[in-house]
C-alpha cells in the first residue's frame, strides 16, 4: 500500500511540475513541502525557459507516469533539472549516486529510509542505469519513464 502510495505521490509531483512550468510566475511554494520537492520545484522554475512557449505541452502522460520521448524543449526541460540535481552531465552519462539519494529522498521524504526501500532504490537503478541514449536530455525522459515503468509494473504484481 505504501509502495502504491509512493508512485502516486511521484506522478502528482511531475504533473505538478508540468503546471509550474506552464505559469512560472504564479507558483507560490509552501514551506512546509519537503525539501527535495522544494529543491525540484526551485529547478524546474529556473529550467523552464526551455519549454517554448508555442511548443506542445506533454501533459498526455500514461496512467504510468511516463511521458512522450519526442517532446524536444520538454527534453531539454527535464534534462536541465537533472543536470541541476547532478543525476546526468552534458555526456549523458548518469551519476548513480545521485540518482539513489534522489530516489531516497522521494520514498521518504524526510523520513528514515526503511530496508525494503533502500532495496527497491537499488532494483530501479540496476533495471534502468544501463540506458544507452548519447544526449543527455532525451536520456533523462528515458530514465524517468524507466523508473515510473518499473515502480508500475511492481504494484501490477
Amino acid at each position: 500500500m505504501k509502495f502504491s502510495i509512493f508512485v502516486c505521490v511521484v506522478f502528482m509531483f511531475w504533473e505538478s511540475i508540468l503546471l509550474i512550468e506552464a505559469r512560472p510566475s504564479d507558483v507560490t511554494i509552501s514551506k512546509d513541502m519537503p525539501d527535495t520537492l522544494l529543491e525540484t520545484v526551485g529547478q524546474a522554475i529556473n529550467c523552464s525557459h526551455y519549454v517554448s512557449p508555442g511548443s506542445t505541452a506533454p501533459a498526455e502522460t500514461t496512467l504510468e507516469g511516463v511521458f512522450p520521448e519526442d517532446n524536444d524543449s520538454f527534453n531539454a526541460f527535464f534534462g536541465c533539472i537533472w543536470k541541476k540535481k547532478g543525476i546526468i552531465n552534458d555526456a549523458a552519462e548518469i551519476n548513480e549516486e545521485n540518482l539513489r539519494i534522489y530516489l531516497k529522498d522521494l520514498f521518504t521524504m524526510g523520513e528514515e529510509i526503511s530496508e525494503r526501500q533502500k532495496s527497491l532504490i537499488d532494483e530501479v537503478v540496476a533495471h534502468c542505469k544501463d540506458l544507452v541514449h548519447f544526449d543527455y536530455k532525451k536520456k533523462s525522459i528515458k530514465m524517468n519513464n524507466c523508473i515510473m515503468n518499473y515502480l508500475h509494473s511492481l504494484i501490477k504484481q
